[in-house]
């Protein structure tokens, strides 16, 4: 199947244009086979070189709604090829999808009034999208992404509250619009989208209040500065958060945030929601609590903690405990031997491992073995590749195999 290269023949579905030209007007831009490979084989495009100088629209990869698509166009070693006035016209187009939505553009560009199919695909190796198909006619609802995209490229400054609404129209953190947003806004690294985003700790709605804790996160997390100035502001602001937050999606956003901090206060904050009925709330204290820098590595009260966690019902929040402990330095006999019991443990089964959880896996086996005599002979007995906390690192996802395509 070879994606998005004209045809003798093949129908343009033209529409969008600032000057009423179809979407090959866009097309004046050539891009080069052999720069397009592997952007195109990550993404589920044909791996098979294409003719030299075929074409490859910008406004209809943006029609498709494929946000990963439109990114490899928009590659800064390629986006000299595009003259302002193609970028204005594909952000229009975008704005346009946007402001109609998939499905009513779906019918408007068909006339049918048959059941829209939807499916929930991945778009790249993070985020997700709905695809909608009707009459033969397939498209992604990444336009918000896309149009985030252009705006940037063209120096727009899209308000907070702009990118909000465009992020909230699905709630879904894993959604490719709400990751653009969100990404933009903590890359500004200003006061004004800290304090918006803060401000909405008391918002009504929980999406609300996801949307503005998962800002101010990225933001410390991308802050590569050696003055770190979203340090204390963030620690402060998570800190109170976490004491009154009732949603468990934020309250586990939060924690995340909180995990990143090392010292007593995140410590103080994380530790009360270490029972927490929620499997992701749980989870998030599991992995925070590995945050301290040097030996001892943990607390009496993280010691605890941890022990409780690796004894959890849910996988996922026994591996997170077990790692926190094999990646810190603690050779406290408890954790030692309660994990393992956790290796010994015959009726949880296993699948295949990622190398690296298997390496991190052996490691600590290997550790517990040269720091403690705890370990029974049995667990010394067990091959290399036997689970350390009854469960197994999630296989990939694959990707989706193919891209959308609009026309028919």
């Amino acid at each position: 199947m070879r994606l998005w290269q004209e045809r003798p023949g093949e129908q343009k579905h033209g529409y969008g244009c600032r000057q009423g030209h179809g979407c090959g007007r866009c097309g004046g831009s050539r891009v080069p086979a052999d720069s397009r490979g592997p952007g195109r084989r990550h993404h589920g495009a044909d791996p098979r070189p294409s003719a030299p100088g075929s074409l490859l629209p910008l406004c209809e990869a943006v029609d498709s709604g494929a946000p990963a698509l439109v990114r490899a166009l928009l590659d800064d070693r390629i986006l000299a090829r595009y003259a302002e006035s193609e970028l204005l016209d594909a952000r229009d187009l975008a704005r346009d999808w946007c402001e109609t939505g998939v499905e009513a553009g779906l019918r408007r560009r068909t006339g049918s009034e048959d059941v829209v199919t939807r499916t929930r695909v991945q778009d790249d190796e993070y985020n997700r999208v709905d695809e909608f198909t009707l009459d033969g006619m397939t498209v992604r609802d990444g336009h918000g992404a896309v149009l985030t995209r252009l705006e940037e490229l063209l120096g727009a400054r899209t308000s907070f509250e702009e990118l909000m609404a465009r992020a909230t129209v699905h709630a879904d953190q894993g959604h490719a619009p709400w990751a653009a947003a969100t990404m933009l806004l903590a890359h500004r690294r200003d006061r004004a989208t800290w304090t918006a985003a803060a401000a909405l700790r008391t918002h009504t709605e929980s999406l609300h209040r996801l949307f503005g804790a998962e800002v101010p996160r990225l933001t410390h997390l991308f802050d590569g500065s050696d003055e770190d100035a979203f340090a204390c502001p963030a620690l402060d602001t998570f800190t109170g958060w976490s004491a009154e937050e009732t949603d468990p999606a934020v309250l586990a956003e939060v924690l995340v945030a909180l995990g990143e901090h090392s010292g007593p206060r995140a410590e103080a904050a994380l530790l009360p929601h270490a029972g927490h009925h929620e499997t992701r709330v749980r989870r998030a204290v599991a992995r925070g609590l590995g945050a301290w820098p040097s030996p001892p590595a943990f607390s009496g009260a993280v010691r605890t903690a941890l022990r409780e966690l690796m004894r959890d019902p849910e996988a996922g929040v026994r591996q997170d405990a077990c790692l926190t402990f094999t990646d810190g330095k603690d050779h406290d006999p408890a954790l030692i031997e309660a994990m393992a019991a956790l290796m010994d443990d015959e009726d949880r089964g296993t699948t295949a491992e990622s190398p690296s959880t298997h390496r991190r896996r052996s490691g600590a086996r290997k550790r517990m073995e040269r720091s403690s005599g705890v370990c029974r002979t049995e667990a010394s007995r067990q091959p290399a590749d036997s689970p350390a906390c009854g469960l197994s690192a999630p296989a990939p996802t694959r990707m989706n195999s193919t891209m959308p395509r609009i026309t028919r």
